[in-house]
């Protein structure tokens, strides 16, 4: 039984690690240090999913006014929150399958800038590519590529990494949740540069849960 549980957390260790290379493709500049460091990074998830399956899509997700709730709250000093959408869906276009990731970057109260406003990765109309789905489907950066229907630009395409990047589009949270019919909802939200120290992160997760109804909060490689 201790060696099952062992294996589960490190089946759910590597998925979250691939799962944030992920998430954080076109997010280049917003990667936080860990570990060691000052700060560390928080994932939140609805509390009955099975995080070693979160980078083939969640299965349940939470309410994205969720995030707004964390920005305004003071129960942590971040940097950064990203809520994502992730589901793997059939690209009929193509006549393949791809996970697709609908990302924003929401700034806290406490780090926003009028005079110097976060851009952005993925902005509403373009799509970023990872290297072996944008050579199945023929499409190079600048293209016009029509996913389901609706027309995006191709804004980046990746260098294979050798990980479900490859398969992945990425696009804009709004546009993902358009396209895929599920408006304000959202799979997880990524905690960026928390800045707590690791003996305060349990009493952190907590008020986080406390917060948050149904999610559960962990820490990045737990």
């Amino acid at each position: 039984m201790k060696n099952m549980c062992r294996n589960r957390k490190i089946r759910e260790a590597r998925a979250i690690g691939i799962l944030v290379l992920c998430i954080l493709g076109p997010l280049n500049g917003l990667t936080a240090e860990n570990g060691t460091g000052a700060s560390l990074n928080l994932l939140i998830c609805h509390q009955d999913q099975d995080r070693s399956k979160l980078q083939g899509g969640a299965a349940r997700d939470l309410p994205e006014a969720y995030v707004a709730k964390l920005a305004e709250s003071h129960i942590v000093m971040v940097r950064y929150l990203l809520p994502n959408l992730i589901r793997k869906i059939g690209w009929p276009e193509e006549g393949c399958e791809v996970v697709v990731i609908g990302t924003r970057v929401e700034v806290p109260a406490a780090h926003r800038s009028p005079r110097s406003p976060v851009k952005q990765q993925v902005d509403s109309g373009e799509m970023v590519l990872g290297a072996k789905i944008a050579a199945k489907a023929g499409l190079k950066k600048g293209d016009s590529a029509r996913l389901r229907g609706h027309v995006f630009l191709v804004r980046d395409v990746y260098a294979e990494r050798g990980t479900v990047d490859d398969n992945t589009v990425w696009l804009a949270l709004s546009d993902a949740q358009e396209l895929l019919g599920v408006k304000d909802r959202i799979s997880l939200i990524q905690v960026l540069e928390c800045n707590c120290a690791w003996a305060d992160v349990e009493t952190v997760k907590a008020e986080i849960k406390a917060l948050l109804p149904d999610t559960q909060v962990v820490v990045f490689g737990e």
